[in-house]
């Protein structure tokens, strides 16, 4: 990655082709417009509400796009993000992800720079994977060389504690040990990430990829069929949002989803009450999911608040909680790009492990490629006027019902 961190710091705009150059000044001004545009709608006004909110002081001297009130570069990176996005204009290409203009450039810089400023990667290397290496290059130039720097000295340090760390201290270990336990001898059958921060509101959706698209097989080594359970399903969402969503389920429902319920020590912004009472939920959940209450202290609390003996018969069935339903508290002392990456690290060696205990290869995806291959006939005899009499009745109807 030195090669990568050098080429942040030494790349100036004047090293770039010409050709180059003109493209990126027509992507930022799409960019500009994008953002413009964005400051129109209701989302832009919410989130730039609320980065003044929790990220506003007068000791910051960051101003939110196109409003002027200063923030913190967090809440301005939060604003600005969420407003260019506001009118979705990055679906206005559908042969290209991101936002407009975003990708172009990094791109184009690739065309006509010196080798030394071409950064190869392993073919092995999985695109879930490879934030830590070159294709983190759009991670560096975003956050910056110093806090990616951190990013990947919190992953080497829980890569050394993996490696190092004797197998009770072990924590990828454990935890990979418990999963395989859960989803293959209790037969649970997803694994649910609830982040008690709302920084890390999207980390849910990141492990989908990496622990689906990589243990979600049932081919092992061998090229034979396994004859046990792999990968769970995993999902997720950010604390409090989860817990007027799904909790209940997690609670009551008849099926057990083990829990990883990840806090943070530090608090996250100048409302340290709002941190504490987020605090507190986190925990009272560990606590619910593991003690449950029985109907003897349902019924004697239902008692102590005056309630009729009828009142109490009819309830007090529904508020019993069966506890014993597992969860792992992970504590982080703060959210930084260190800890980020310690995070991030945790959970790769957990999937990495459990890919060997189930002997299939986690770092393949064959499974993703059959979708695309089919799309991409069906394209074709949409643009060639083609039967498609190879199809199913039931894809064959969808096709001749979607045909443009």
């Amino acid at each position: 990655m030195k090669k990568v961190i050098d080429f942040i710091h030494e790349l100036k705009f004047s090293d770039i082709p010409p050709k180059s150059q003109e493209m990126a000044e027509i992507c930022v001004l799409d960019l500009i417009g994008v953002g413009i545009s964005g400051t129109t709608t209701k989302l832009s006004k919410l989130i730039c509400e609320h980065a003044v909110e929790t990220f506003g002081s007068n000791k910051y001297k960051t101003k939110l796009l196109f409003d002027g009130r200063t923030v913190s570069p967090v809440g301005a990176a939060l604003a600005g993000g969420m407003t260019i996005d506001s009118i979705d204009a990055h679906d206005g290409f559908n042969g290209a992800k991101g936002h407009v203009g975003c990708g172009v450039f990094p791109a184009a810089v690739a065309f006509g720079v010196k080798e030394a400023h071409v950064f190869g990667f392993r073919d092995w290397v999985g695109g879930r994977y490879s934030l830590w290496g070159p294709v983190g290059l759009s991670i560096a130039c975003s956050v910056g060389s110093a806090a990616f720097g951190e990013l990947l000295a919190g992953a080497r340090a829980m890569d050394r504690h993996v490696a190092e760390a004797p197998a009770r201290e072990n924590v990828p270990l454990i935890t990979a040990l418990l999963g395989v336990w859960y989803r293959e001898y209790m037969g649970f059958p997803t694994h649910v990430v609830l982040p008690y921060a709302q920084d890390l509101d999207r980390f849910s959706a990141y492990l989908q990829q990496a622990d689906m698209e990589s243990n979600g097989k049932y081919v092992g080594r061998d090229g034979l069929p396994v004859e046990h359970a792999t990968g769970p399903v995993v999902w997720g969402e950010a604390g409090t949002n989860g817990q007027h969503a799904f909790y209940q389920l997690l609670h009551q429902g008849t099926d057990i989803h083990p829990a990883d319920i990840i806090a943070v020590d530090a608090p996250l912004s100048a409302y340290t009450d709002h941190h504490t009472k987020l605090l507190a939920n986190a925990i009272a959940q560990a606590e619910a999911l593991m003690c449950g209450r029985n109907e003897a202290d349902v019924r004697a609390e239902m008692e102590a608040a005056g309630q009729t003996a009828a009142e109490i018969e009819a309830v007090a069935p529904h508020r019993v909680f069966q506890g014993n339903r597992p969860s792992t508290f992970i504590l982080l002392d703060a959210l930084n790009a260190r800890s980020v990456g310690q995070l991030i690290a945790l959970y790769e060696h957990r999937i990495f492990i459990q890919g060997l205990l189930w002997n299939v290869c986690s770092y393949d995806q064959w499974g993703v490629e059959l979708g695309k291959v089919l799309a991409k006939n069906i394209l074709f005899e949409w643009s060639e006027g083609s039967t498609g009499s190879e199809h199913d009745a039931s894809t064959q109807f969808l096709i001749e019902r979607l045909k443009r």
